[in-house]
């Protein structure tokens, strides 16, 4: 890679979760039900995450 080099996506996760949106999530916004049960689903999360975000979701549930 070299200064001015295009970047280019290889491949795009099946949750479509942006990284401001996981932010948004935890930091602050946790009434977004679907949003919730994608960011537990984001492999790339630590699973602690991935639990906050599942223990929300049933928040939401109950």
């Amino acid at each position: 890679m070299a200064v001015g080099d295009a970047i280019e996506p290889l491949e795009r996760a099946a949750h479509e979760i942006t990284v401001s949106e996981i932010t948004r999530l935890y930091a602050r916004d946790r009434n977004d039900l679907d949003a919730l049960r994608r960011a537990a689903e984001v492999e790339a999360l630590p699973e602690s995450w991935r639990e906050f975000f599942r223990r929300e979701v049933e928040k939401l549930q109950a």
